[in-house]
């Protein structure tokens, strides 16, 4: 057998070989450029929300309606309007939940599990 092989066969598998080992390079070259690109989209996403999360976290606190006393401070001295109750500003939630302090714990715990998600609704 081994006297039927030709150095031209050789030189045909070694051609052979490498025109697969190029387009295999080519494949993982595509596969590497969408994963960064998946890599990018997942790092703009979560530097929205972080911005996001931190512009809301660190605003002030929403403006209460004015109790009794500080309607009336103002005219002090004046003759006294008579008490009412204080009416809700439609917009505003009746009964807003406290807001929760969020440890850098808490975070890197939720954006672990956002980033384990997304993976999992692309497929890998």
């Amino acid at each position: 057998m081994w006297g039927q092989v030709t150095a031209e066969e050789f030189e045909q598998v070694k051609d052979q070989l490498s025109r697969r080992r190029e387009a295999m390079l080519n494949r993982h070259a595509e596969e590497l450029s969408a994963l960064d690109s998946d890599v990018a989209s997942i790092d703009t996403i979560s530097s929205l929300v972080e911005d996001f999360a931190q512009k809301y976290r660190s605003s002030p606190p929403p403006q209460q309606p004015a109790t009794l006393q500080q309607r009336q401070a103002p005219n002090q001295g004046m003759d006294p309007e008579p008490e009412r109750d204080v009416i809700p500003d439609p917009g505003q939630d009746a009964n807003p939940e406290p807001e929760q302090d969020v440890t850098p714990e808490h975070e890197a715990r939720a954006a672990a599990a956002y980033h384990n998600l997304r993976r999992a609704m692309l497929g890998r």
